[in-house]
């Protein structure tokens, strides 16, 4: 019995085997297997076990519809995490409550998902019947406003929360406008409700963000990077699908961002989420930070799910899909 890695194909070529067992075959890219593992079994005709959590449809998901169509020579299962007798039942049930729909599915229920789709789900359920920002008295509690820089050509945008109750109360766009002028209205929105302000802080935004530490007393900077940006959208797909957060269905600019936004399952099965091409996500990523906010020093009842270095609880369920060919 020998175990090797597939980060090193090269060190697999030219042996022949009589069986492999693949683990995590869906994070293997495709050429790995079509011109390195297979060719290992085809002078054997040896048998093939390839286990994994799905990651998208791609080859393994292939493999695995082959065994659902009863093709000769292929057999497929798939057991959600709670079949295992050792995965603790608390875990399932928090990750239910907490986690977006689409990752509990793939991570937990071992379900194959399409390679791009919608994030938000129950967009219009988050939708408020009145017009224009609320009249709310800034005073009368704890207020956040997020707020995402504008690069090149787009927009930015802040919007004012109400930490205790999720409701979104002013938004503000605006594009075109010189650094200073830009600072001098982000200064002013903040301090209109009193707010604590938290503020893309990453490339452009750092200069600003400097700035307005100077000017206001409560600043959060937030550096986005490819992991915490899905810790950002994870976090407002959590609250949306709760209803822990609303905003008036005035807002037709925002609305049609939340409902635009896509997510994309990669090759190694790595989700990443944008707008799609052509389009901006500035009010869905004002949203998103002003949600954190909210959650990381609001009084609102929950707390986000917190990702570290973009990973979680997820990432170490034991959640299997099983292909045998």
């Amino acid at each position: 019995m020998w175990f090797l890695s597939a980060d090193n194909p090269d060190g697999i070529r030219g042996f022949g085997f009589r069986g492999l067992v693949v683990d995590e075959a869906a994070a293997i890219p495709v050429n790995v297997w079509n011109y390195v593992l297979r060719p290992t079994l085809a002078q054997t005709l040896g048998w093939g076990v390839f286990i994994s959590t799905p990651a998208g449809r791609n080859w393994f998901y292939d493999m695995f519809t082959r065994g659902v169509e009863r093709q000769p020579g292929f057999r497929s299962f798939t057991f959600p995490s709670n079949v295992s007798p050792y995965f603790p039942a608390q875990e399932w049930e928090e990750a239910r409550r907490t986690l977006p729909e689409d990752v509990f599915r793939q991570e937990y229920m071992a379900e194959f998902l399409e390679d791009s789709a919608g994030v938000f789900r129950g967009v219009d359920g988050c939708l408020l019947l009145e017009n224009g920002n609320s009249k709310l008295d800034a005073g009368s509690g704890t207020v956040i406003v997020g707020c995402d820089i504008a690069k090149h050509t787009d927009w930015t945008v802040l919007v004012a929360i109400d930490a205790k109750t999720g409701r979104c109360l002013e938004m503000e766009r605006f594009n075109q406008l010189d650094w200073p002028v830009q600072r001098e209205r982000i200064a002013a929105f903040a301090r209109r409700w009193r707010a604590r302000l938290v503020m893309d802080a990453t490339g452009v935004g750092d200069p600003v963000f400097d700035d307005l530490c100077r000017v206001l007393p409560q600043v959060e900077g937030f550096k986005i990077t490819g992991n915490s940006k899905r810790e950002l959208v994870q976090g407002l797909m959590v609250a949306v699908e709760q209803r822990r957060v609303s905003w008036p269905a005035a807002w037709d600019v925002m609305t049609a961002e939340m409902k635009r936004y896509e997510y994309e399952i990669g090759p190694t099965g790595q989700v990443s989420y944008s707008a799609p091409a052509g389009y901006h996500d500035d009010c869905v990523m004002a949203l998103a930070l002003a949600v954190w906010g909210e959650r990381t020093f609001g009084t609102g009842p929950g707390r986000m799910l917190r990702l570290v270095n973009g990973d979680s609880a997820v990432e170490a369920a034991l959640r299997r899909t099983l292909t045998l060919a």
